[in-house]
């Protein structure tokens, strides 16, 4: 069942999801610095079974495109891993009203699905063909695959469609080549890891999935997130030997050997927070025109390493370097 949530007509944009309790949104407000901010509180967990701990929604996801946001996230943790299934939260009017609900046909808990539980939402528009994309890392006794959920309106989805059933895959990231100009325009890519870094690619807007591919020198690694470039290059930064990079220029068709554009710079406090230093370039989605950016970010909250590339991937150079002390 989906839920109405309704926010003051003051904020327009979603800006943050933080992951505390019940999943709420940052709404900016238009006006100077120092304007306020309303949180406003767009899902919580319904769920009653027994292997989660209930109240609880995290790592969550957001996407938008025009006045339509997407936040998509784990609902009901469990310990061992993955929530009770994955829950989205859209709104429409750019942040005015939100709905809510769960994917159905991915976990036990929701609509028949058949696995355990679910983890590692992803999310992400496909222009060309008008649909919404969640992936999904669905988890059973045998291990981790990987999925994908269809909407046309971000509100209603399909069961999911299975991309990888290896069982052992980790860190899923999707996107999109939006850029009409792109001879590869429509074209979705999804990656995870298996020791390898794996891409695959749809040409149909997610309805089907070509066979999982590794770049030219099979790079081990994890924590890939793929971007598109205007010219329908596709990037994918990970963490494996320091932070490497291999692209693509046909489309997904095949992949190129990796290559070092930094080492990895870790901080870890005394939190004891599990902690790694995974690229996060998605933080600067959409990519312009000219550079795409590495980002290594800690829960510190400290950015370690930024790196930015030229339009064609020849060349990365250093354009940030704080120091290792976030205090």
């Amino acid at each position: 069942m989906n839920h109405a949530f309704s926010c003051s007509p003051s904020g327009m944009r979603a800006s943050v999801c933080l992951p505390i309790l019940a999943l709420v949104v940052m709404l900016v407000m238009a006006g100077p610095a120092n304007a306020q901010y309303t949180l406003v509180k767009i899902s919580a967990d319904s769920f009653h079974n027994s292997s989660s701990q209930h109240k609880t929604e995290v790592e969550p996801d957001t996407y938008s495109w025009g006045s339509t946001m997407v936040a998509a996230f784990q609902v009901g943790r469990i310990y061992s891993g993955g929530g009770a299934d994955l829950g989205f939260s859209t709104s429409t009017d750019g942040g005015q009203t939100w709905v809510q609900g769960y994917l159905p046909g991915l976990t036990v808990n929701y609509k028949k699905g058949t696995f355990n539980a679910a983890s590692d939402a992803s999310v992400v528009y496909c222009e060309k063909y008008g649909v919404w994309l969640i992936s999904s890392l669905p988890i059973e006794t045998s291990g981790v695959d990987v999925a994908v959920s269809r909407s046309t309106d971000g509100i209603n989805w399909g069961k999911p469609i299975m991309v990888d059933s290896s069982g052992g895959d980790d860190k899923n990231w999707i996107t999109c080549d939006n850029n009409s100009s792109s001879p590869y325009y429509g074209n979705c890519y999804t990656e995870w890891d298996s020791g390898y870094v794996y891409m695959s690619t749809s040409t149909d807007g997610g309805l089907s999935w070509g066979t999982p591919q590794n770049s030219a020198d099979k790079a081990e690694g994890l924590g890939g997130e793929p971007l598109v470039q205007p010219n329908g290059t596709v990037v994918v930064p990970f963490l494996g030997d320091g932070i490497q990079t291999f692209s693509s220029t046909n489309g997904g068709k095949s992949w190129g050997s990796s290559t070092v554009i930094s080492q990895a710079n870790t901080f870890q406090d005394q939190s004891g927070l599990r902690s790694s230093s995974l690229p996060l370039p998605s933080r600067n989605r959409p990519v312009r025109q000219d550079l795409c950016g590495l980002v290594g970010l800690q829960f510190s909250r400290k950015l370690h390493d930024q790196r930015h590339c030229d339009e064609h991937i020849h060349q990365w150079k250093q354009v940030d370097q704080p120091g290792a002390n976030p205090h």
